[in-house]
């Protein structure tokens, strides 16, 4: 007969790097390391199972830390809560999409705890905004000739560097472009 498993709390990801995990040179550090590895482990693995309560707990364990990551990485000047709550939202969903794909790689055996995990996806949802911020100022200044975008121009040039920029717009947003912004007056009828 087989002993239950003992149920280990899941320790709170607020303070990403708790003491026991800081030091390992202190008595019991590595054990402790290792217990929070199996309580994310775990704790991933119900999430992946559908768990909702899981999925309650990864967010209340990890949100807040997951933001103020977020904050750090977009920098200063870059850190609009609307920004990070997006970001944040983004990293959340990815965790989700296609059946916890994304979810199902986080693997303890590397040493890294969930919310590092979570940190990594939010550093690529970052990279992505910004790569998305470069191409949408590139196609600004194709779209203004160069010029800023202040500067009138008269409505043969205005025609035809707009339709350079369509040119320039991925198949969405060119979808968006003439659902909803080609032919149709400014006051937004028609």
């Amino acid at each position: 007969m087989q002993a239950p498993e003992p149920q280990l709390e899941t320790p709170h990801c607020t303070d990403p790097k708790p003491a026991e995990v800081e030091n390992p040179h202190r008595a019991g550090g590595n054990d402790a390391k290792h217990d929070l590895l199996v309580a994310d482990s775990r704790l991933a693995k119900r999430c992946l199972a559908g768990e909702p309560a899981a999925w309650e707990e990864v967010y209340a364990q990890c949100h807040r830390p997951l933001l103020v990551s977020i904050e750090v990485m977009l920098g200063p000047d870059r850190a609009d809560p609307n920004l990070v709550d997006e970001i944040a939202a983004r990293v959340w969903y990815a965790l989700i999409e296609n059946d916890g794909k994304l979810l199902a790689r986080y693997d303890p055996r590397r040493g890294a705890r969930l919310i590092t995990f979570l940190r990594t996806v939010a550093k690529s949802e970052v990279r992505r905004h910004f790569r998305r911020q470069c191409r949408r100022r590139r196609r600004e200044r194709i779209a203004f000739g160069g010029r800023p975008p202040h500067q009138p121009a008269d409505d043969a040039q205005m025609t035809a560097t707009l339709g350079e920029f369509v040119q320039t717009l991925t198949a969405g947003e060119r979808e968006f472009y003439e659902d909803h912004l080609a032919g149709h007056p400014a006051s937004g009828g028609g």
